[in-house]
């Protein structure tokens, strides 16, 4: 491995000078009545607002404490996908959920949309996904390879059928249905990028389907199977795939005609990745955000037979890759630039705190094991991590060596930081929120062995805590 790689990094996100503890989590809307499983954001040019889907209702959470009642009741299940979509009549939300009626947010209510096709029959209810392109709303259907849409800056009326049986060559049904901007935002060159569920990306260009002169196919690519219906991330001018194989950028499949590690950003996790994709790729959870303000796209994996989930994130400057664990998501979303997750009876704003819910962040990171001097054996005696950190705090440690895995005999611990208070705390004897104090202290240890790591976890406990690098003591020795 690279020495700047990690064997193990949860709850550390790695910037490009050092590792820091990730921020923690409070709850910020309570009293829903069961799982969030959607959440969705309504963006206008006066309003940013927040709704959550709970056991079949739509509540208003836009307000930190209780939910009020359900805005909307007695929905047949609580999976909605969305946009956000702007015509000279408002700016409304839409959702779908493949079972119910559509459902529209104007600003200030929701009422439901009437979506036929031109016998009229009403097909409202079989939409499942939603994506707005060239100033269209454009729906897939369920257990279908078909998509609808609607007229230029319509919001419902008749809707017209396009077929992509005969482009779909692997057959199954279409997932989901994103638009791709290659120069990040919405132009002539945008392309309408389909995706199956047996792994075809299927790209038109075009403004108007029912024109073969305004609609023509670019190509259709092989990719490896989505995982999900929320399995599209915009990035920059790409668009990021999630599948049982990692994560994909769609430039970098369309110029070699198939996926392939080389080409997928999540190569130095996509073990972790497969991994998970086989043990609970089939469950609902998976889901991916980017998330500007803290630098990081996060794909959410949930977690066989428990309330947490994991989150594999990377930083969208250096590449590099983490682990969040102790978050409960199970759908995520941006409102006014903050970052918020749907848990079990709750919705929870991220990245927000110093603690989880007042709960100390365990962080754990065993970088990559070196040779140090050469391949000989050593005798490792003392090591010493240097760290910042805004308040005290007591770490534990393990060296490993020749690529063990054992963790540290200790438990990691953190009293609440005692900040000073301005114009209250003594001068010059209390410790300064402002401050970033070095520790750098060396730590016995006694390991013989040929490559070494030093395991490390700490306790974040009101403080911010960032490692800045390890150095260590040894004595070498011969081969044998």
């Amino acid at each position: 491995m690279d020495k700047l790689d990690a064997v193990v990094l949860d709850n550390w996100f790695p910037t490009p000078n050092q590792i820091e503890v990730r921020g923690g989590w409070v709850e910020h809307a309570t009293g829903l009545p069961a799982a969030v499983e959607s959440l969705l954001p309504y963006n206008s040019p006066t309003a940013s607002e927040l709704f959550a889907v709970s056991d079949g209702g739509i509540y208003d959470v836009t307000t930190a404490g209780a939910v009020g009642s359900a805005e909307v009741s007695s929905l047949s299940n609580s999976r909605f996908q969305h946009v956000n979509f702007g015509t000279a009549g408002g700016n409304f939300l839409i959702a779908v959920n493949g079972e119910d009626v559509p459902q529209y947010y104007n600003g200030s209510s929701w009422s439901t949309l009437a979506i036929t096709d031109s016998n009229p029959t009403d097909i409202g209810d079989t939409l499942i996904h939603v994506n707005a392109y060239k100033s269209r709303l454009f729906f897939t259907q369920a257990d279908s390879l078909s998509f609808w849409y609607l007229a230029p800056l319509a919001i419902q009326g008749v809707a017209s059928e396009f077929e992509l049986d005969s482009i779909a060559r692997r057959g199954g049904y279409l997932v989901a249905m994103a638009t791709w901007s290659l120069d990040g935002g919405q132009g002539p060159d945008d392309y309408a990028v389909f995706l199956t569920s047996n792994g075809e990306v299927i790209v038109y260009t075009g403004t108007d389907p029912g024109s073969a002169s305004t609609w023509s196919l670019v190509g259709v690519y092989r990719s490896a199977r989505p995982i999900g219906r929320r399995c599209f991330m915009e990035y920059g001018g790409d668009l990021l795939i999630l599948t049982e194989e990692g994560v994909y950028p769609l430039s970098k499949a369309l110029i070699t005609g198939r996926t392939s590690p080389r080409i997928a950003i999540s190569d130095k996790i996509a073990p972790s990745f497969e991994s998970a994709a086989r043990e609970t790729g089939s469950q609902f959870g998976w889901d991916c955000i980017l998330y500007p303000r803290g630098g990081y796209g996060l794909f959410n994996v949930p977690n066989m037979g428990t309330a947490f989930a994991d989150q594999y994130v990377f930083n969208t400057t250096t590449s590099a890759w983490c682990r969040f664990k102790n978050q409960p998501a199970r759908c995520w979303a941006l409102s006014d630039e903050n970052l918020y997750f749907g848990a079990n009876g709750v919705v929870c704003l991220a990245d927000a705190d110093t603690t989880d819910d007042g709960e100390q962040i365990i962080a754990d990171v065993l970088p990559a094991f070196q040779y140090m001097a050469g391949a000989g054996q050593k005798r490792w005696t003392m090591s010493r991590p240097v760290f910042f950190s805004s308040g005290p705090f007591s770490p534990s440690y393990r060296l490993n060596v020749d690529w063990e895995l054992t963790s540290p005999n200790s438990t990691p611990s953190s009293a609440p930081a005692q900040l000073a208070q301005w114009n209250v705390a003594p001068w010059n004897t209390s410790f300064w929120s402002a401050s970033n104090t070095v520790f750098k202290d060396w730590i016995t240890v006694s390991e013989i062995g040929y490559s070494a790591s030093l395991r490390i976890r700490v306790a974040k406990n009101g403080q911010a805590i960032s490692l800045v690098s390890i150095d260590y003591l040894y004595e070498a020795g011969g081969v044998l």
